[in-house]
């Protein structure tokens, strides 16, 4: 597996750390080796079979974007500890796997210092049966799998085997179009060195992390540059390269660079159709991209659900009415061209959705149902008589002069502006909860002076006689304690969800020019999407930017009880029979006093990028490879191959006009069921999660509770994934450019024992919080440089290696898993001594 390792540094480093756990003797196997010797005879050969013949522009550039680190067989004759054997694939199967791979096994131990004598080949049959030498070499033999006129590798083997000799077959060290070599010893005998290194100063391995992901970054570099720079000046093109050509001089050889090549990143097939014009458009501009061909895979070109849902929504403005569900099915502009419908054909016959007011609700300017989750969060509040459960805190780093007034009349107007936030929640005496949206509330607003704190904390500093970065250290130290206090003291002040709004903020000020925003919020009114929309609100509306009408959250529910609940019913019927128990990583028990302690990883940037180049290569997003990963990792603990967890999708449909800007509750929490057959591939696994995670894109709207009910088995599950990849603006400002606001920090809890949540920023953050204490289950199975979703022994690509390692957890009752003494991954995996993981806990 190692063409998934991001560079050669990381795979040396993998091997060294290996090498202090192999003894004498011991071996260290790495299979499917890609062979950088023949990367043209592949990408030739792949060309050919894909379009008849192969043009060498696009075979260079093939090799100069390979994505896959692709190693010379000298690059294992220099591994430190090691001796390298390395072999030939046997078999008559002609592939990719065949051709161009090789597996290697580097033993711990001296180097044999023989060497087979080299005979011809003419002759040899005769030669091994008559002279019965103990060992004999043959070099530079034609391969038949690359040469029409050449000797298969098999046929090597099997000649051996009819003339009673062992036959190691390798590549010949100094050969260019797979040439091999061939030892013949008789059984017993030391073969002596095997593979021979060819002439020094031959490449030994590419570089491909570069490239693994340049999509992403080409639009990170662009948005940079367009909020710094006029349109006009933006470049035009970003071009990739490994190192900048130089001159005997030193100087930069602008001669050199290459000129961009947008061919690289889209097919250029033209649209066809004013239909198919317009979706390209608006797939290069949701992509940021200088142009898509119509051809184009919008995954393959880095796209997701989320930016999915702005090409629906612009796609709606442009007339076409396209769901999510098309999208994962039909992802070329061509093939969406040809499935749209128009805005007018597929509008729902929406119904009013306002309730008539009781006599004591007539206060209330609109009475409004819930949504399936509002619901769930409201039965959870007073069911486990804990309001503040879901309670949500996040701190706003604020950097420039600051008027405080100002700022709180910004707060203010949001909360006139959306209706959500100044909502209340009840239950009728017929059971029924609604929510009665107030006409006007008045936002509670809190000032904190630290800048006291600071002053004392300065002079402490000095008076300890430190100085400079120490000084400005301990001061930071002690403005910081101050602010997680403040910020502690308003988590701890419960939400009344009878009485809106459920949002409230603290400004703390710093100095003159840092402050400190704290918004609390109970998550029933907003999700994490609205708060990117609110941040970018608060900082126009404070700059005097005039904002655009709001979409009523009324739409919303509208839309949302027009869904086909007999079509939803169905698939979800479909998708949860045989299931026959839920799945709980905790043991059952009685309730505890809730605990949270969180794990936090962050995975370097080439390692995110090569994971989201190998998920799109396959056809998948990475949400996918999330939920997989997580899912196999649940059927690993507990011993199956059917589990259950929980999931939260966005839930804005491009059906509603502004969804894209709509605050309020619109996200929703469901069932994940994963299935496997133990042998299975694990590209097939993912492929057929996607699949049935597909199918039920139309439905993503039915109730939790309604499910657990179809099921029949109670709580369905107790751990939850949550991909928060929703628009995040990082370093807002005002439209005069004087305050800018920081990444939002967040602080949240919820009811279930066990939540995973994944972000990306340049990497990948994953965190787990638990909330009972004395749980058994322990996934990441204490481990600080440990991955929560990786094999003990090797990264997976069968199923099968989930349940074969005695390592990890096992079940020690029917739901509770064990935890052994030597429960983590080895020291080697996965962690690189250039680029380690970087996991924090924090203890309960």
């Amino acid at each position: 597996m190692t063409q998934y390792f991001p560079t050669a540094e990381y795979l040396r480093g993998v091997l060294a750390s290996a090498a202090d756990l192999v003894g004498p003797g011991g071996r260290v196997f790495v299979g499917d080796v890609r062979n950088l010797r023949l990367l043209r005879h592949m990408r030739v050969d792949i060309a050919a079979q894909r379009a008849g013949t192969a043009d060498p522009a696009a075979v260079d550039r093939a090799i100069a974007w390979e994505r896959e680190l692709v190693l010379d067989p000298d690059f294992f004759t220099g591994v430190p500890g090691f001796v390298a054997d390395l072999r030939v694939k046997r078999g008559r199967y002609h592939n990719e796997l065949s051709r161009y791979r090789y597996d290697v096994v580097l033993r711990r131990g001296p180097a044999s210092t023989s060497d087979a004598p080299v005979v011809p080949w003419e002759g040899l049959p005769a030669y091994l049966r008559e002279r019965r030498p103990s060992r004999v070499r043959v070099t530079g033999l034609p391969n038949a799998r690359l040469s029409t006129a050449g000797v298969h590798p098999d046929d090597l083997h099997e000649l051996g085997e009819s003339l009673g000799y062992d036959a190691a077959v390798t590549w010949s060290g100094d050969g260019d179009r797979g040439e091999l070599d061939a030892v013949f010893a008789l059984p017993g005998e030391d073969p002596g060195q095997v593979y021979r290194p060819g002439r020094p100063g031959r490449e030994r391995h590419n570089v491909p992390a570069a490239f693994q992901d340049v999509n992403a970054l080409t639009r990170a570099l662009r948005g940079y540059a367009r909020e710094r720079l006029p349109e006009y000046m933006v470049p035009a093109a970003f071009v990739p390269l490994h190192e900048l050509p130089v001159a005997p001089s030193g100087k930069l050889d602008r001669k050199a660079l290459p000129a961009p090549d947008f061919a690289a990143l889209v097919t250029g097939h033209r649209p066809r159709t004013p239909r198919e014009a317009v979706l390209c458009r608006i797939y290069a501009d949701v992509l940021d991209l200088p142009g898509v061909g119509v051809d184009d895979d919008f995954f393959a070109l880095g796209g997701d659900s989320i930016v999915a849902i702005g090409l629906l929504v612009q796609a709606r403005k442009a007339g076409l009415a396209l769901s999510l569900r098309d999208m994962f099915r039909h992802r070329t502009a061509a093939a969406l061209a040809a499935v749209a419908g128009t805005v007018a054909d597929r509008a729902d016959s929406q119904q009013p959705v306002e309730l008539e007011p009781l006599p004591d609700e007539r206060w209330a300017a609109e009475v409004l149902p819930l949504t399936p989750l509002q619901e769930g969060f409201y039965f959870h509040a007073y069911a486990d008589g804990d309001a503040g459960g879901y309670a949500i805190q996040l701190a706003v780093a604020l950097t420039g002069p600051l008027d405080a007034a100002a700022l709180r009349g910004a707060a203010q107007g949001l909360l006139d502006r959306h209706a959500a936030l100044r909502a209340g929640f009840r239950q009728r005496p017929d059971g029924r909860v609604v929510q009665l949206v107030a006409d006007r509330v008045e936002l509670p607003w809190r000032d904190v002076d630290l800048s006291g704190v600071l002053a004392v904390a300065e002079r402490a500093a000095h008076a300890a006689g430190a100085t400079g970065d120490e000084a400005q250290a301990a001061v930071d130290a002690v403005v910081e304690q101050a602010l997680r206090a403040v910020a502690e003291e308003e988590r701890d002040r419960p939400f009344d969800l009878a009485r809106p709004p459920l949002l409230r903020a603290t400004l703390v000020r710093r100095d003159r020019e840092r402050h400190d925003l704290l918004i609390g919020f109970h998550h029933i009114v907003a999700d994490g999407w609205s708060v990117s929309v609110l941040l970018r609100e608060l900082m126009a509306s404070y700059g005097g930017a005039e904002l655009p009408a709001a979409t009523p959250y009324r739409d919303y529910l509208a839309w949302l009880g027009g869904r086909d609940r007999a079509a939803a019913t169905a698939a979800w019927r479909s998708t949860l029979d045989g299931l026959d128990e839920p799945t709980r990583l905790v043991a059952d028990g009685p309730p505890a006093a809730p605990r949270h302690g969180e794990v936090r990883v962050a995975l370097p940037e080439e390692v995110t990028a090569g994971l989201a180049a190998r998920a799109r290569e396959r056809g998948l997003t990475l949400g996918t490879v999330v939920q997989g990963a997580w899912g196999l990792l649940l059927g690993r603990l507990l011993g199956r191959t059917d589990v259950v967890f929980g999931t939260t999708v966005s839930g804005r449909a491009s059906d509603v006009d502004g969804v894209g800007s709509l605050v309020g509750l619109l996200i929703n929490t469901l069932p994940v069921r994963m299935r496997w057959r133990p042998g299975q591939s694990l590209a097939g696994a993912l492929g057929a999660l996607q699949a049935e995670r597909a199918a039920l894109l139309d439905h993503q709207h039915t109730g939790l509770a309604e499910l657990q009910r179809m099921a029949g088995l109670g709580e369905l599950f107790d751990t939850i994934v949550v991909l928060e990849n929703y628009p995040v603006d990082g370093d807002l400002a005002d439209p005069a450019g004087t305050l800018r606001a920081g990444v939002p920090d967040y602080v949240d809890t919820g009811h279930y024992p066990w939540r995973s949540s994944c972000s990306r920023g340049t990497g990948w953050s994953c965190g787990s919080s638990t909330t009972p204490p004395g749980s058994t289950a322990r996934p990441y199975g204490g481990s600080r440089t440990g991955s929560p979703a990786c094999s003990p022994r090797s990264p997976p690509t069968r199923t099968a290696r989930w349940r074969g390692s005695t390592c990890w957890s096992r079940p020690s009752g029917p739901r509770s898993p064990a935890r052994c003494a030597s429960c983590r991954p080895p020291r080697w995996w996965p962690t690189s001594r250039r680029r380690p993981l970087s996991v924090h806990t924090r203890p309960p």
